[in-house]
Order: C-alpha cells, then structure tokens, then sequence
C-alpha cells in the first residue's frame, strides 16, 4: 500500500487510501536565451539552476471523521517522503486548496498538489560525519551540495577544501558555517563578520578534500547530499 510522509506525520494515521502518489521529475534548468542580432541562431545560457515543479496526488479518506485534521496537516512546508522514493526526501510546500469529493458511501477522495524544491535529499547526507584531521569525502549525489559545517577550536583558522580557503576570525570555542542559508553563527548569535571569504563551502560531486590551519580540535559536517 502507498503511503507519504510530510512534516513527519505519515498518511496511514489518517487511515488514508493513496491511489497515485505521482511522480518524481527532473527539474526543469532556468535558461537565459538571448536574441542576437541578425543572426540565425541565439545565445543559450545554462545557468545549472532549476525550478521546482509540482507532484499531485490522488488520496482517498475512509474516516469522515478525519477531515478538520488532515486540512490542518496539509498544509505549509517541510520534508516529504514517499513509499516510492527510497532512501531520501524532498523538501515541498501545499500549492493548492483540498477540494473533497463522495466517490462512495462515507468515502471521499481529494487531490493534493506539492510544489517540489528541484533536488532529491538523501538520507546519509544528514549524518553527522566527525574528523580531527583532515580527510576526503566522496559526494554521492549528482550536484553539488552545500553542507553545515561546525568547526571547534579557538583564534583564527583557515578551512581549506579543495582549491578554496575560506578564513574565520577570532573563534571562540566553535563556530558553524550554513552554506544553504548563507550564515555563520553561534549559538544563537550571527558570526557572519568573523567569515572572511566571498563565497560558502559546497562539496562538488565526486572527491572533496577537507584539511585547515589554526587551533582546530574537530570539525563536523552534516553534508546535505542531493540528486537531481
């Protein structure tokens, strides 16, 4: 039996009957085209950027009873998973009303449509991987992802990975970058002046070489793997 989970509520506790969960997409590149002037052909820019796309669903409600809290569920954002989609998430949004129809005697079916971010998370990418000296990591996705990464240690420190430095001033005990949110901070205060660096770490498919200079005792990254 098909089953999906949002906001960690699984529809079996509604005793839902999913009839079509939909389906996964390959989300859709935003392309620059530009004209060019007497020319035959035009300049096309991949920019490696995608849209979300939208999933609908197909659900039946066996318990009437059940309807004030199933709209109550449905709706805002956060982490969805499927019976069909292994191993992973996505992150999605309700994009539409619940519009409820009798098919039988004390049944109802409605359509629920997710507006679906472009990437498909997978589960071992929010394992927290721990290291006190440098290491390599192997991104198992096929995009880049864009981790959290907490550093422990004190002073200035320079985190090196691959090719890129990014330098952080006058730590104190521990400071923790967000790449997908672009912060810095810790605790609850921002750091993003101790961050020194035009752009946020991201580990690109394939081989990821960590190392750093400074008083470092460890790091831990919950990498944020993804597909597409």
């Amino acid at each position: 039996m098909h089953w999906f989970k949002f906001k960690d509520i699984i529809s079996t506790e509604f005793d839902l009957l999913v009839s079509d969960l939909g389906r996964r997409q390959r989300a859709e590149e935003q392309i620059e085209v530009d004209e060019i002037p007497y020319r035959n052909e035009e300049l096309i820019n991949h920019t490696d950027k995608y849209k979300p796309y939208l999933r609908e669903m197909i659900i039946a409600v066996k318990d009437l009873r059940q309807i004030n809290k199933i709209n109550a569920w449905l709706r805002g954002r956060g982490e969805l998973r499927t019976s069909i989609d292994k191993g992973g998430f996505f992150y999605a949004s309700i994009f539409s009303g619940l519009d409820y129809q009798e098919i039988a005697k004390d049944v109802q079916d409605f359509r629920v449509s997710f507006k679906i971010d472009p990437f498909f998370y997978l589960d071992s990418g929010k394992e927290i991987i721990t290291k006190n000296t440098k290491t390599k990591l192997i991104n198992p996705g096929t995009y880049y992802s864009e981790p959290i990464i907490t550093i422990f240690g004190t002073g200035d420190i320079t985190l090196k990975i691959n090719s890129d430095f990014y330098d952080i001033k006058d730590v104190e005990d521990y400071i923790v970058i967000d790449s997908f949110l672009e912060v810095v901070y810790r605790d609850t205060l921002s750091q993003n002046t101790k961050f020194h660096s035009e752009k946020y770490p991201i580990f690109n498919t394939g081989e990821t070489n960590i190392a750093w200079e400074g008083n470092v005792e460890k790091i831990k990254i919950i990498p944020r793997w993804r597909s597409l």
